[in-house]
């Protein structure tokens, strides 16, 4: 499923407790504010691009770039122009960090991203500190480490910003929803704006900030949102454009982009990556079997019937011979 707006650079969002789902919707409403403000000229445009399946491989974000990446289709050009892909992964608990191919080299989009984080951590919250992990894609691994991960393949600067210092952190794997903190979603909802506002606004001066007054993050729309999304069943396997989750999205969304688009995709059925079931109530059988020894028991039973048919076969001429020679016998 995505929710899009027609822009420049991108933001994406794949999340677990429904935290960087909130955070983008947030942004949404922010930098629509900051884009409409009089007198705010923003260098760039934003896409938002809100995907599914984040635990399948980030099935559903693999497939909408090659889709937006094939030679015929319009939008092409525009992924390949964009300056840099900002993932938002989980961030409802303390900690931020940046998560990258490589360490960014001065001057680059990933650079200049890191450094408006950095400036806008330090503006708004002192105490924050924003780390930066490099990691190298695993081209060997057909499962990506990081969201990122899929856009740097297809030569896009891309970084995953997370509360997870790494991708093998307990916790991250889980499939199970993990308890989001208000506060630090407000706190680090608040930096991620800031940090975009500033970017796409080109300013470094570090004592301005850039989203004032009625721009700033709402503590109750996030927490609203979160608790909505962890009440609401929203499996990929089972998501379809009329669900609830799907409409609320696109509602909220609308409220604050002028373009949102929704795109439902199929898995493959010659080659599917994954195996989707839509059912969400089915009958399981159990069946009770003989264990592997049986079969040995069984294997020896059939080679001694078969042999013991084998020396019946071959013990009739003698049998034949025998009770033929005792009636000439007894005839004489």
């Amino acid at each position: 499923v995505r929710y899009r707006a027609l822009t420049e650079a991108v933001v994406s969002t794949q999340s677990t407790g429904g935290s960087g789902v909130a955070a983008l919707i947030e942004l949404a409403r922010l930098l629509s504010k900051l884009y409409n403000a009089p007198g705010s000229v923003p260098k760039y445009d934003i896409l938002f691009l809100l995907t599914g399946a984040g635990k399948l491989n980030y099935l559903s974000s693999k497939t909408w770039m090659e889709r937006k990446m094939a030679a015929d289709s319009p939008d092409g050009a525009l992924l390949s122009e964009a300056e840099f892909v900002l993932c938002i992964d989980s961030v409802g608990k303390e900690g931020l960090h940046l998560h990258v191919s490589k360490q960014p080299k001065a001057g680059t989009p990933a650079d200049r991203m890191l450094r408006a984080f950095q400036e806008a951590a330090s503006l708004l919250y002192p105490n924050t500190t924003l780390q930066t992990v490099p990691k190298k894609v695993n081209l060997g691994n057909p499962m990506f480490a990081w969201h990122h991960e899929i856009f740097t393949v297809k030569r896009l600067s891309a970084g995953t910003l997370s509360n997870f210092p790494s991708h093998t952190t307990p916790g991250r794997l889980n499939s199970f929803d993990q308890k989001v903190d208000d506060g630090v979603l407000l706190k680090n909802t608040h930096i991620i704006a800031e940090a975009i506002g500033r970017y796409v606004s080109e300013v470094s001066d570090e004592s301005v900030a850039i989203l004032q007054d009625h721009m700033v993050p709402s503590k109750e729309l996030l927490a609203r949102t979160v608790q909505y999304l962890a009440s609401t069943e929203r499996s990929a396997t089972l998501l379809k454009r009329e669900s609830s989750v799907i409409s609320f999205l696109d509602q909220m969304l609308n409220k604050f982009i002028s373009e949102v688009i929704v795109t439902d995709f199929k898995a493959s059925k010659r080659d599917p990556e994954f195996q989707f079931y839509d059912q969400s109530e089915v009958k399981l059988f159990a069946y009770n079997v003989k264990p592997a020894v049986f079969d040995l028991f069984l294997a020896v039973a059939v080679f001694a019937y078969l042999g013991a048919v084998y020396l019946c076969v071959k013990a009739i001429p003698h049998v034949l011979t025998a009770i033929y020679q005792s009636k000439k016998l007894k005839s004489s």
